[in-house]
């Protein structure tokens, strides 16, 4: 089933009680962070496509999207960007799901153990991979 439009709070399956945190120190760097409901933990995720599992994330602080690099075929940080940048995001068979770079499937989001998200190769087996999308019980956006 996909993803409605709307708020969500993004949560990491490997890490417990770990969301996804646009900080609020730089307002670029994303990091896995204890939920605490501040606005920079609340995602706004838009279905870019009727026919795809294609979205774009934007936080609810700055207003900032998700963005990233590849350079040589090799994987870099994901950090705030301006423009809406396309992820797949995939149900897995429990209802988490994983959050693809678009172009480029086999790079995924995961939850470092120092806190910071960045892409890496995708992992089945790997449970810093894996995020749930529940909606907050009220959001402030």
């Amino acid at each position: 089933m996909a993803l409605a439009n709307g708020v969500y709070i993004v949560r990491n399956r490997n890490q417990v009680g770990q969301v996804l945190d646009m900080s609020t120190q730089d307002g670029t760097t994303i990091t896995g962070y204890p939920e605490h409901d501040g606005l920079n933990q609340q995602w706004y995720i838009f279905k870019e496509s009727s026919s795809d599992d294609l979205y774009s994330l934007r936080d609810g602080y700055y207003g900032h999207h998700v963005g990233y690099g590849i350079r040589s075929g090799r994987p870099m940080g994901i950090s705030a960007c301006l423009a809406p940048v396309l992820w797949r995001i995939v149900r897995l068979g429990d209802g988490t799901r994983r959050i693809t770079a678009a172009e480029e499937p086999q790079f995924v989001f995961e939850l470092g153990d120092d806190g910071l998200v960045f892409i890496n190769k995708l992992n089945s087996a790997n449970a810093a991979q894996v995020w749930s999308f529940e909606r907050p019980p009220y959001s402030k956006m």
